[in-house]
């Protein structure tokens, strides 16, 4: 978070993807509102994200991100379930 935040931009949460485990940060007027953990479940439907997304949204009275940095080696395991999500992946590091 501390590398990446600057980086996010408007309406854009940070995901952290380690070991099928999705860390995100959910933001609301360029701050970090909510930190929320989810394992990434196996085969998990196209569009799978997008959905979880939005339940987290409503959840936390928050506008759903129109965008999704993810610091993570690859997109990998997201690239399947990420169906209508705008996924940026962040540099290494």
């Amino acid at each position: 978070w501390n590398r990446w935040h600057g980086a996010l931009g408007d309406g854009a949460w940070f995901a952290l993807l380690q070991e099928r485990v999705l860390t995100l940060g959910a933001t609301g007027g360029g701050a970090l509102e909510a930190v929320r953990s989810v394992a990434l479940p196996e085969g998990a439907a196209p569009g799978w994200l997008a959905t979880h997304l939005a339940r987290e949204a409503l959840l936390l009275d928050l506008p759903a991100p129109a965008r999704l940095r993810v610091c993570a080696g690859a997109l990998g395991a997201l690239a399947r379930c990420a169906e209508g999500v705008d996924c940026t992946l962040l540099g290494p590091g």
